[in-house]
């Protein structure tokens, strides 16, 4: 463990949350990210009356340790402060989306690659025996591992395609620019899917419920 890491849980045990996360930035510069860091870096700007970052974090920490009760609980403990309440279309990728979450990117391709090998194996076994279970057992890999190329594909797709309003509110443009109509407005903790950033200046977001627009990326993270 970094001393800067038990220094920014002194910090953190202190009560000086700023200090806490300056030292946890610190430990991240260093090429070092963790569901862990990301899960005190969000508690200290929870503890900091920093909405944004503190979802923006512990999302991050739940996607780096997906089935953690810890990073869950706060998570959803966090969401309950957003005054935005974005009604979730279902769709099968909405869907697919939250198998995703609770694997890690390692898991989703340790999941492919076995399912590969096994497929493999019963079709070479198929081959040779020519049974009835022999044929059934290779359809349903085949099943599995096509889920598996799934999973993989929406945990590359979706991995840093979500942002969260970083600040107290901001207006979401009908186009590129403050020029444009205002559609609706959000607030601190929104989360959204990113679609496109131009120029670093202005990124185009998705909501739940089908929504989109653009926002200047000074106000959000992602």
């Amino acid at each position: 463990i970094p001393p800067i890491f038990l220094l920014a849980n002194q910090a953190y045990e202190a009560g000086d949350y700023k200090k806490a996360q300056e030292k946890y930035k610190r430990v991240q510069d260093r090429g070092i990210s963790s569901g862990a860091i990301h899960y005190n870096l969000g508690n200290a700007y929870f503890r900091d009356n920093q909405l944004g970052p503190a979802i923006f974090h512990f999302q991050r920490a739940s996607r780096l340790s997906p089935r953690d009760a810890d990073i869950e609980y706060n998570l959803a403990f966090a969401r309950e402060k957003v005054l935005d309440r974005i009604e979730k279309k279902e769709t099968f990728g909405s869907a697919l989306l939250s198998i995703t979450d609770a694997l890690t990117v390692r898991e989703a391709y340790f999941l492919l690659l076995f399912s590969c090998l096994v497929f493999f194996l019963l079709a070479s076994l198929d081959v040779t025996l020519k049974r009835g279970w022999s044929r059934t057992a290779r359809n349903i890999l085949f099943v599995v591992l096509v889920f598996s190329m799934m999973l993989v594909v929406s945990q590359e797709l979706t991995r840093k395609k979500v942002g969260v309003v970083a600040s107290p509110e901001v207006s979401v443009y009908s186009g590129l620019g403050r020029d444009h109509l205002v559609l609706f407005r959000l607030h601190e903790g929104t989360e959204f899917a990113m679609m496109d950033v131009v120029e670093k200046e202005w990124a185009e977001i998705l909501l739940a419920d089908g929504k989109k627009g653009w926002v200047p990326v000074e106000n959000i993270l992602f």
